[in-house]
């Protein structure tokens, strides 16, 4: 057995059993500090993308200059983002609050009430763009993502409306994308009939649905049918879209 003060080296570094065993109780503290580091980079981050990319006039995310996820409209509205990468900002704030408890509760309201100008009321679903008579252009993996995060909200707020919105959506719209024929079954990725690739059942709107269905059973609200649900979108995604090679395609097109 070898003494207690027995050198030991690693890549040219010499430590004693004895200096490790005096170090062991700083540890904590050390990884305490770095975990401090981290959230202080990510109050930072998410303040400074808040900052530049929220329009509080227009009560939306707008991007200084044009993108591929940006839409050129009026000047109140031009530049603004489509609903995912919105919704995904709202997110961050969810995780926030979550992490920094209080800090972002006013924010996430504030952007909530901001997107009710992407919402249908009648389609119980949210627009991949503003509402306007005529816009059917919806995804069901945007407005799968849209009641998982207002969940995480309720979860971390409290406020009853978002978990009534989150289930208005999933269970409004969401729902009817899933085929549960099997020929070839899965979520639909799109609504818009006129749009070809809504026909295609993906891994993406399959897959955020699940998601979705987990947070509704992981906060008991009808725990048996949302996990029930989960075990189907899943069943079908491994039969139907898992490649040998143990991948996930990104969709099926039928009549595949």
């Amino acid at each position: 057995m070898q003494r207690a003060n027995e050198q030991h080296s690693n890549n040219g570094l010499v430590m004693t059993r004895r200096s490790l065993l005096l170090a062991l109780p700083i540890l904590p503290a050390a990884l305490s500090t770095e975990r401090l580091d981290c959230a202080s980079e990510a109050d930072r981050l998410t303040d400074l993308t808040q900052k530049t990319f929220w329009d509080p006039q227009s009560a939306m995310y707008r991007a200084p200059v044009a993108s591929a996820e940006t839409v050129a409209s009026d000047p109140q509205h031009d530049r603004g983002y489509v609903l995912w990468p919105s919704i995904e900002m709202l997110h961050a704030l969810v995780e926030g609050e979550m992490a920094r408890h209080g800090r972002y509760r006013a924010r996430i309201a504030e952007v909530y009430d901001g997107l009710e100008k992407y919402r249908n009321a009648e389609a119980h679903a949210y627009n991949a763009w503003l509402d306007f008579p005529g816009n059917v252009d919806r995804y069901y993996d945007d407005n799968a993502i849209v009641a998982r995060v207002l969940m995480k909200a309720y979860r971390v707020t409290h406020d009853r409306r978002y978990l009534d919105r989150a289930r208005d959506v999933l269970d409004g719209f969401v729902r009817q994308g899933w085929d549960a024929s099997d020929s070839p079954g899965g979520m639909h990725w799109g609504f818009d009939p006129a749009n070809r690739a809504s026909r295609e059942r993906a891994a993406c709107s399959t897959c955020m649905t699940a998601l979705a269905a987990l947070e509704m059973a992981s906060a008991g609200i009808e725990r048996k049918r949302y996990l029930e649900w989960t075990e189907a979108l899943m069943d079908w995604l491994m039969r139907r879209l898992q490649d040998s090679d143990g991948l996930i395609c990104d969709a099926l097109e039928p009549p595949n």
